[in-house]
């Protein structure tokens, strides 16, 4: 059953009088529990998607239908307050802190790792473990559906991989709704069940991933999808 529902979706920004489109009749339906990946090179939509799903912007014109009832955001910064510890950090997304969301805390600590660094501080953790924080803030609040806009993007190849097993093992345990903007072709074919190609705010592929978890880049068939995505980008940008 589809859980969010994209029709006619189009936003355009007036700049210096200036009409510009960022998104053009984006049209999507993704299902309960699908990791959907979102890759197009800087400046194609993906953010922009991500912000009005989430409330952050308004839609120009277009429909957007869901049954969830949370939706949460993991940002490319972890955006952790520098004067609250760890586990403090994880806690700011609840509004009570009865016994149950205490385990729920306690819960994400363990799961990501973070448990014997729980009262330390931002300034005292790898950015690796302060975007693990986030991703336990986000998960701490219990969302439906996770949009996540590049949270990788800023870590050295050994911890973006690492990170990008740790929310696959996540996804598969917790079936979560995930949806995930990348500009980079790999990790949308390493991550996603779906991947939707963007490019000048027009979907201009949709193709599904049913290669298991957890995937070998060097294998031909993951090989084989990331060129038809990366050939679709290619060919758009051509034109």
């Amino acid at each position: 059953m589809a859980q969010l529902v994209i029709r006619n979706l189009s936003k355009k920004f007036h700049i210096h009088n200036k009409e510009i489109t960022a998104l053009d009749n984006i049209n999507l339906s993704i299902n309960e529990g699908t990791f959907v990946t979102i890759v197009g090179k800087s400046g194609c939509g993906k953010t922009t998607l991500l912000k009005i799903l989430c409330g952050l912007e308004e839609k120009t014109y277009g429909e957007i239908t869901t049954n969830c009832k949370n939706i949460g955001i993991v940002f490319q910064e972890p955006r952790l307050m520098p004067w609250l510890t760890v586990e403090e950090n994880m806690q700011f997304s609840l509004l009570e802190r009865n016994h149950e969301q205490k385990y729920l805390v306690e819960k994400y600590l363990k799961l990501l790792d973070l448990y014997s660094f729980k009262d330390a501080y931002p300034s005292q953790i790898s950015g690796g473990m302060a975007q693990r924080v986030s991703l336990g803030r986000t998960l701490c609040y219990n969302p439906d559906i996770i949009l996540m806009d590049e949270p990788l993007g800023a870590l050295d190849a050994f911890n973006r991989r690492k990170l990008q097993k740790e929310i696959i093992d996540l996804f598969l345990r917790e079936k979560k709704t995930i949806i995930f903007v990348t500009h980079d072709v790999e990790e949308a074919t390493f991550l996603g069940q779906r991947i939707v190609a963007l490019d000048q705010g027009r979907m201009i592929k949709d193709i599904s991933n049913n290669l298991e978890y957890i995937r070998k880049i060097n294998d031909i068939d993951f090989l084989n999808i990331k060129e038809e995505i990366l050939n679709a980008i290619l060919r758009d940008v051509q034109g």
